[in-house]
């Protein structure tokens, strides 16, 4: 640096003093005296030496451990909240996940709206790439999104302290911010955390990284979401951390908590012991006017309750691996219970804000009128029955994709209001073994008609078809109507049956409604839970609706959602269809039951 002084004449030194009170000064940086014009043989410090340099002073700093090693003395110390220094005083379920982060690998925050943890994941980015000289991914929808969040919560939790304001550089432009760090070998560098847009493939698969925050889970592309673990394949830490307000029941957020170890918090009531309350389940029941106020209470006594000092957090499955807690606004004394009830006087008489209301408030996904399928519904359509492997008469179906999902079904006759299609054996089959296994499984099950894809597997459809001419009926999704006919291959013929693809799964759903209940499922399934199964999880994917650009209407109608993991629900409603078939036949229940299962 000397000799930048002697070579840089009338240069001015600016010293940095913002280290710690009473520390000595850090650093003087040399800037060029602007009524001086540089002679060309100048040696200049650019703005890459200069932050190099500075990346020396503070990772020095970072060496000597004046940066907290801890991360929820990081948090105390360096970042605010709403101007404030971050606090667990009004969040203190937050402080076991930030306690337990630094040993994670796969977290995944089912959360309320509001509640603390984006800022608890800024703080967590920022203490990654300063103490430990990651480079960090924080991913949103897109990449304006990205840039914004860069600027408006990123830029201000940095502003607030001076630490991190000389050891932070951003580009707002490309969502770049280069961080001096104490390097992996004790020795200073430089670390990087990128802001990436994930609506195209590029800022998934172009930088090596050591984490990944996913923010927005629900309206990331789900793709580019999984192209994006690659890059920190090559990395030993390889932490990701996905948090968001759930929107889809069995979809994005929530699919990646169901398979987590679904932590909950749960309450014990310190006035009668009643233990193991999860107000989010219990709402609105656990929320009651005392003294003129809205207060959380104890839905055996109605006293108060004191939600955090009498709360913890209890794994339902600790044996996964994977870590997942549901954060809801309830548990969290932060967001005003006034709020909350506020808006549940309104969400309480329109479905479409009880969606919202329950997603965002109580962190339990609803996709509203878009779920025709809800997990309340599922769950009033199971009875204890014993799953069949054989069976006098059944009717089946089969989807086909990789692996081949099939479902047979018996029927419960009587009154239309009474008639149920209960389904009583569930299963997969390798789709390379296909042919031969359904046709030992049509046989095994009595099966008198059984509909499956005509498509993608043509060839093997229609093997099985010539196996059991008088059973087996191709399926096609064309056409408006309902409809049955045959096509001619080879010399063979084949029986057919189509159905517009709106039109076939409405008719399914149909059957759910609480007061037909024309389905039946078993309430064990592969010795657990059937909520917990494959199959429950398919019909609530498959299910939903999105609005979808009709271009012959020329706008947007809900359509059921494609290419995500209904197999399940495309198996049960090929079965509907061989009822209908099997019905308008010489089939148990004759056409009695065409009025509730649709069709001909």
């Amino acid at each position: 640096m000397r000799s930048w002084g002697r070579c840089w004449p009338s240069a001015r030194r600016r010293s940095w003093r913002r280290s710690r009170p009473g520390s000595r000064i850090v650093a003087t940086i040399l800037t060029p005296d602007p009524q001086i014009r540089p002679r060309p043989d100048m040696r200049i410090p650019t703005a890459t030496t200069q932050h190099y340099l500075h990346s020396i002073i503070v990772g020095e700093r970072l060496k000597k451990n004046e940066f907290c090693r801890d991360y929820v003395e990081f948090l105390a110390t360096y970042i605010q909240a709403d101007k404030r220094p971050y606090s667990f005083e009004q969040h203190r379920p937050l402080l076991e996940i930030a306690q337990r982060l630094p040993q994670l690998r796969e977290v995944w925050v089912l959360k309320g709206a509001q509640v603390g943890l984006s800022t608890l994941a800024v703080g967590w980015c920022l203490y990654l790439a300063l103490t430990k000289g990651y480079s960090v991914g924080y991913a949103l929808p897109t990449k304006v999104f990205a840039r914004r969040f860069l600027k408006t919560r990123f830029k201000g939790v940095i502003a607030g302290n001076a630490l991190l304001k000389e050891a932070v550089r951003t580009t707002e432009n490309v969502g770049l911010m280069t961080v001096a760090a104490a390097g992996r070998d004790g020795r200073p560098g430089t670390s990087h955390l990128y802001m990436l847009g994930m609506e195209n493939i590029t800022d998934a698969i172009s930088i090596p990284l050591d984490a990944l925050a996913f923010d927005e889970v629900d309206v990331l592309n789900q793709e580019n979401m999984a192209w994006a673990d690659d890059r920190i394949a090559a990395s030993d830490f390889r932490q990701k951390l996905y948090f968001s307000v759930g929107m889809n029941p069995g979809l994005g957020m929530d699919a990646g908590y169901q398979a987590t170890s679904q932590r909950v918090w749960v309450v014990r009531c310190p006035a009668c012991g009643k233990d193991g309350q999860v107000l989010e389940e219990l709402f609105p029941e656990c929320v009651r006017r005392v003294g003129g106020a809205w207060e959380r209470t104890c839905v055996g006594c109605g006293k108060p309750l004191a939600v955090q000092e009498s709360g913890r957090w209890l794994a339902r499955h600790p044996d996964r691996d994977v870590e997942g807690y549901r954060v809801p606004q309830l548990i969290i004394p932060g967001v005003s219970l006034d709020y909350i009830m506020g808006r549940w006087e309104q969400a309480r008489r329109r479905r479409s804000l009880l969606a919202k209301f329950r997603s965002s408030t109580l962190a339990l996904p609803d996709a509203g009128e878009r779920q025709r399928i809800t997990a309340d519904i599922l769950a009033r359509v199971l009875d204890v029955y014993p799953v069949q492997v054989t069976a006098e008469w059944s009717v089946g179906g089969a989807d086909v994709g990789d692996t081949c999902h099939v479902a047979f079904a018996d029927f419960q006759g009587g009154q239309p209001d009474s008639q149920r299609l209960r389904f009583i054996r569930l299963e997969t089959v390798p789709s390379d073994r296909m042919v031969p296994q359904l046709s030992d499984l049509i046989t095994a099950m009595g099966c008198r008609c059984f509909v499956i894809d005509a498509k993608p597997f043509r060839t093997e459809a229609r093997r099985l078809a010539r196996l059991h001419p008088d059973v087996v009926v191709l399926q096609y999704f064309k056409g408006q109507a309902f409809g049955i006919s045959t096509e001619t291959h080879d010399g063979h013929t084949y029986r057919t049956v189509s159905e517009q693809r709106e039109d076939s799964l409405d008719a399914y759903c149909d059957l759910f409604d609480p007061e037909r209940r024309g389905v039946l499922f078993p309430r064990y399934l592969g010795g657990g839970d059937f909520l917990d199964s494959e199959v429950a999880a398919h019909h609530l994917k498959g299910s939903q609706k999105v609005e979808t650009l009709d271009a012959r209407l020329g706008k947007n109608v809900p359509r059921f959602r494609k290419a995500l993991e209904n197999h399940y629900l495309m198996a049960c409603n090929n079965a509907r269809k061989a009822l209908v078939l099997l019905a308008g036949g010489q089939g148990p229940g004759g056409a009695g039951v065409l009025p509730v299962f649709g069709g001909l």
